[in-house]
């Protein structure tokens, strides 16, 4: 019952600069309004945060990132807990336009009211965690980038 999605963002700025906006965490709720809650208040190795996200679906998911890798200006790597198992992978890679961020994850719902949601509408699912990811991109650049 895994759900997994890839994607890719271009953003037309140098990879220190995408970097620094990232590790931003005290301006995500500001980038982000489908973030209900987020205690996060470091980017690195060890760090904890609880996320509440209101994707285009009547719910809202609850969970907790932990930061397992942080390697600057390159990789973070997540695992999930709560409502969505799991772990995710943030890359940057030096691109001809600017910076290349890529996105994954494998996540699989832990409550049984999700798992029948899955088990259901998954096409629908899929949308909405990729709607999180691509409008969070599409805000990034906006906001983050464009200060």
């Amino acid at each position: 019952m895994s759900i997994r999605s890839e994607r890719r963002f271009l953003f037309d700025a140098d990879r220190a600069t995408v970097w620094d906006a990232v590790v931003s965490t005290d301006q995500y709720r500001v980038w982000w309004p489908w973030l209900h809650g987020f205690d996060g208040a470091t980017f690195e190795e060890g760090s904890q945060w609880q996320c509440a996200v209101k994707p285009p679906l009547p719910y809202v998911l609850r969970f907790e990132l932990a930061l397992v890798d942080v390697i600057h200006q390159d990789t973070v790597h997540v695992a999930v807990s709560g409502d969505l198992t799991g772990h995710g992978l943030l890359r940057l890679t030096d691109h001809d336009l600017g910076t290349e961020l890529r996105l994954s994850y494998d996540l699989n719902p832990a409550k049984r009211t999700l798992q029948t949601v899955v088990k259901v509408a998954r096409p629908a699912v899929v949308i909405a965690l990729d709607w999180v990811l691509d409008t969070g991109a599409r805000q990034f650049g906006h906001q983050a980038l464009a200060e």
